[in-house]
């Protein structure tokens, strides 16, 4: 009987130890399972409120950023509105009547090479003095280009019609309104002489800081175009400075794609430029109008804007403003970079506040952007969004504000060209988003290393 017992006790603890483990299992593994699920579904949550208020964070700090930067660009504005009253200190007092010549590159420190200007005639504008040896008045030193200039073929898709209507156009502030109806002044009329000089012969155009005509210069013998402030900011600093830096930084460079400057003046209290006439139309009216250009004209068109970039990087003087509007084509494929208005040069380098943020958002680079210092890099920046936009026939970045372009500029990379134009292919990306780069030392060094990379390309 003993034995039985003792049996029975054995085999009843095999099947315990084997049984009970199960049981157990089976009866609180659903427990274990959903106390998992719901410490899992827990860490979810915890996950996602945690994205959410990081989100929320970076939203709150973008937002004041934004506050900040506004106020920045107010400011900057301020302070350029400042330093223009100030250097404008420096102009010699000119009074209304008889014109006269504003200083002429040779009185501007740090502009070598130039001689002093002739005696002034009673009725007649002093033109920029040439530099010895020069090929006349309107001469100046020499630069030679890191670019070969390039061949001009003809640019069939996206061809101007040479007509006085589209010829040089006033791409100072394209996007403004002057607000005049008409000619800024009495004798500005078509038949009229302006400043005993200039005999107006049609109006090619008005923008925010005046109005531009076709003229024929009687000093020179030739047909110019004549920029004339309007008449509501004949007494503001800051136009005058931008007349000015616009005239002596485009003095500085001697190149067939950059439009040439010849006189800066003021004739019955009006501030103008006369400059080179050329029949064209700016790249922004082309692409508006037909669409982006083919390959063949892309790659003409900006290896022309590398050969000006690189004569005006030679001539140290950084454009900082370059977009399409400010780049003119015409009929015969002749492509040629305006308005230096803000552009920085060497004896101007001084009157510009660190910080001061200037150009067009869509085209500013991201050092611009921030108000930091900028040199050639920046303009390759610039050289790169207009490729974007001759090849896709928008700017890399778009937004409803300005300050939302600037946060894209800084933040964001752009779309590859080729998702939106397949036909332009990875080397064409290569290129464009090289150009974009967020830091300088990324970005193609000099104008002559972009134009040559561009020279490689395809079509």
């Amino acid at each position: 009987m003993e034995a039985v017992f003792i049996l029975m006790v054995i085999f009843g603890g095999v099947i315990g130890i084997i049984a009970v483990p199960k049981w157990l299992r089976a009866k609180y593994d659903p427990k274990v399972q959903a106390l998992k699920a719901l410490e899992d579904r827990r860490m979810r949550e915890l996950e996602s409120r945690h994205h959410d208020e990081r989100r929320l964070l970076e939203e709150r700090i973008e937002h004041l950023e934004t506050i900040v930067t506004s106020v920045d660009m107010e400011f900057n504005q301020r302070l350029g509105r400042l330093l223009a009253a100030e250097e404008s200190r420096m102009l010699p007092a000119m009074g209304a009547g008889e014109p006269r010549a504003l200083p002429p590159a040779s009185t501007v420190p740090g502009m070598p090479g130039t001689a002093s200007p002739p005696p002034s005639r009673p009725g007649l504008l002093v033109p920029f003095a040439a530099p010895a040896g020069g090929g006349g008045a309107r001469a100046s030193a020499a630069v030679a280009p890191a670019v070969a200039p390039a061949p001009a073929p003809a640019l069939a898709p996206i061809a101007a019609r040479e007509s006085p209507s589209a010829a040089h156009f006033d791409a100072t502030l394209p996007h403004a309104t002057s607000g005049l109806g008409g000619p800024v002044a009495q004798g500005t009329e078509p038949g009229s002489v302006f400043a005993n000089r200039f005999e107006i012969r049609s109006m090619l155009g008005k923008g925010g800081m005046g109005v531009v005509y076709r003229a024929w210069d009687r000093q020179l013998g030739e047909e110019v175009a004549i920029k004339i402030a309007g008449a509501e900011l004949a007494g503001d600093p800051t136009t005058v400075d931008r007349l000015r830096r616009e005239a002596v930084s485009a003095r500085r460079i001697t190149h067939e794609n950059v439009i040439r400057v010849f006189d800066l003046g003021e004739a019955g209290g009006r501030f103008f430029i006369s400059m080179e006439y050329f029949a064209g139309e700016r790249l922004s009216d082309i692409v508006a109008r037909s669409g982006p250009p083919a390959l063949a004209s892309v790659k003409t068109i900006c290896l022309q804007i590398a050969a000006a970039l690189a004569a005006a990087h030679a001539a140290d003087v950084v454009h900082r403003d370059l977009k399409p509007q400010n780049v003119m084509t015409n009929a015969a494929g002749r492509v040629k970079v305006i308005d230096f208005g803000i552009a920085l040069a060497p004896h101007l380098r001084g009157l510009t506040a660190t910080g001061l943020i200037m150009g067009t958002p869509e085209y500013m680079a991201p050092e611009q952007i921030r108000g930091e210092d900028v040199d050639a890099r920046t303009d390759l920046y610039a050289m790169g969004c207009i490729l974007y936009y001759l090849l896709t026939g928008a700017p890399p970045f778009r937004a409803e504000t300005p300050i939302a372009v600037g946060f894209a500029h800084l933040r964001k990379e752009p779309t590859p060209p080729s998702h939106l134009r397949e036909e332009a292919g990875r080397a064409w990306d290569e290129v464009c988003l090289r150009a974009l780069a967020k830091d300088k030392g990324a970005r193609f060094q000099s104008a002559g290393e972009i134009g040559e990379a561009i020279r490689r390309l395809s079509t």
